[in-house]
């Protein structure tokens, strides 16, 4: 008879910590303020990928252009009238998690009124699908703001 007073005393304890402390940590969650945007769009790899959103342009350019597997694969980011903090960027299978890791892009000189970042990153081989559709997903950090483009690759 113990054990289940005891029992139900520890479950009407979880739940009022649970009452308690979950809107506290939501409401620090909102009062980060950070703003999130994110966009989808297919891209040819050959002619680049680029995305316009009001004044500012991302560009996306990956070389070499057929996406060799298991090779370096030199990605490089233009920003147009956007800026950023940070820049990490993923491959991603379409239809199946490969489990690569975001990479992070470097800011670079530039003299062109564009910012550009650059990195190297790579593609894994599918052993079930030869004809994967791979995704670079950039995220793009800056002060309050977060910014994803996820580009689908078409090589």
């Amino acid at each position: 008879m113990k054990i289940k007073q005891y029992t139900g005393l520890g479950v009407l304890v979880v739940l009022i910590a649970a009452l308690v402390f979950l809107p506290r940590y939501f409401k620090l969650e909102s009062e980060t303020g950070l703003t999130r945007q994110s966009y989808q769009k297919k891209c040819l790899v050959s002619e680049g990928c680029r995305l316009t959103t009001g004044d500012s342009q991302i560009e996306l350019n990956i070389r070499p252009s057929s996406l060799p597997k298991l090779e370096p694969l030199d990605v490089e980011v233009r920003l147009k009238g956007l800026s950023a903090d940070r820049i990490t960027m993923e491959f991603i299978g379409r239809d199946m998690s490969m489990g690569l890791a975001p990479f992070p892009l470097y800011k670079q000189p530039s003299f062109f009124g564009s910012t550009v970042y650059s990195g190297v990153g790579n593609l894994t081989f599918c052993t079930v699908d030869k004809e994967m559709v791979w995704l670079a997903k950039l995220v793009i950090e800056s002060g309050s703001e977060v910014t994803t483009v996820v580009f689908e690759l078409e090589s």
